[in-house]
């Protein structure tokens, strides 16, 4: 097996867990942790000081770091079900030859 697929199957892999995390309780804990801090934060902004830069900074990263937890998880699915279709094209073009 070459590196290149060895990559591929190693990001179809990836993508799997992924997609079994967000099934487990851990992973609809955090998302729901995930979401709820994101929402929060966003209140808070909408109240927040506007000349307290340091509050608004430190909702901000608050928001930033729940939704991007959610989009790494995300990312590693979607890159996963990508490899995925790689893979079949390979296979169909190997069956084809």
């Amino acid at each position: 097996m070459d590196k290149e697929t060895k990559t591929i199957l190693s990001q179809v892999d990836v993508g799997l867990q992924a997609e079994q995390f967000f099934k487990t309780e851990l992973g609809k804990y955090l998302t729901q942790i995930a979401i709820e801090e994101a929402t929060s934060a966003a209140e808070d902004l909408k109240v927040v000081d506007p000349y307290d830069t340091s509050k608004i900074m430190k909702l901000q990263i608050k928001a930033q770091v729940a939704e991007a937890a959610l989009k790494w998880l995300g990312e590693a699915i979607l890159i996963g079900r990508q490899a995925e279709h790689e893979l079949k094209i390979r296979e169909v073009e190997e069956n084809e030859s």
